[in-house]
């Protein structure tokens, strides 16, 4: 050990002189804990009454997006519901039209199937009447069967489209007047020559039984004042019985009526004799023939 070491005591505590507080200040002794910076809540409580109002107003406008989105989505399921039914509505009554259109359909061909069946009946019916011999009838029978075979012909004439300029020969020109576009045809003495001498030999029977030549040939016979141009408007009327489409007869004979207008036909000559029993008997012949299978009259 050092000799003569001082000796060292503590320092005394210097006094501390306590000022009086002031009215406005506050005393913090020691120990207590306390500081200024601890109590905050006079600086949030703005901040947070803003928040909570900013939020009360968020989820308002979510309540209200929610019932605006479910009020949509109702309207939504509503109008697809309503074009649904609609829909279903339409498709029944389509079915319905549809069903209507097809008995409608059924009844018409029905009706027309009639129709045709009464037509032909009438057809045959006439045929023969027309096919009556009235010279081999007396009285009142032979006046009976005239006068329905007149009575044929005029509506078979009055049916035809046509009304056609006469020639020389009392006959028709209807090459004039089919309007399908066919050259004129022109009279020519070499056939009508053929046409008188086979209409000659009909005299005694007058029977349409064809010529067998080498021309095209039309044939008709009737009672009364039956002339050429009446024979002429009966082959015509069959127009109506000819389906330029498929190139056949529907419904009838045609074949009168396409030899009529047949485009390479160039060349008439027609004959008309009074046969033994009274009737007309009429012949035309057509240079060069026509009514070749497989083509077309024009």
């Amino acid at each position: 050990m050092l000799k003569d070491q001082p000796k060292w005591s503590e320092p005394k505590e210097k006094s501390r002189t306590l000022l009086p507080l002031a009215p406005d200040s506050t005393s913090i002794a020691e120990g207590d804990g306390v500081s200024l910076l601890d109590d905050v809540s006079n600086f949030r409580t703005p901040i947070g009454r803003k928040a909570e109002k900013a939020n009360r107003k968020n989820k308002a406008i979510e309540k209200d997006v929610r019932e605006y989105l479910a009020k949509k989505m109702k309207f939504i399921k509503k109008s697809q519901k309503q074009e649904k039914d609609r829909i279903k509505a339409e498709m029944v009554r389509l079915k319905e039209l549809r069903d209507r259109i097809y008995r409608e359909r059924i009844r018409l061909e029905k009706l027309g199937i009639e129709k045709e069946k009464l037509r032909i009946q009438k057809m045959s019916v006439e045929e023969r009447i027309m096919l009556v011999d009235t010279s081999t009838l007396a009285g009142v029978q032979k006046l009976f069967y005239e006068q329905l075979q007149r009575g044929i012909i005029a509506r078979r004439i009055s049916t035809s489209d046509f009304s056609c300029p006469k020639l020389t020969t009392g006959l028709s020109k209807c090459s004039q007047c089919t309007q399908v576009g066919v050259p004129n045809i022109t009279w020519n003495s070499t056939v009508a020559t053929y046409a008188q001498n086979y209409a000659n030999s009909r005299i005694g029977d007058c029977n349409l039984e064809h010529s067998n030549g080498s021309y095209g040939e039309n044939l008709a016979k009737g009672s009364g004042s039956f002339t050429g141009t009446a024979a002429v408007n009966l082959w015509v009327a069959e127009k109506n019985c000819y389906d330029y489409n498929s190139n056949t007869c529907v419904g009838g004979q045609c074949l009168h009526y396409t030899q009529v207008v047949w485009r390479n036909s160039f060349r008439l000559g027609c004959a008309r004799v009074q046969c033994n029993n009274g009737w007309w008997f009429v012949t035309c012949n057509y240079d060069p023939p026509g009514n070749y299978v497989g083509q077309r009259p024009y």
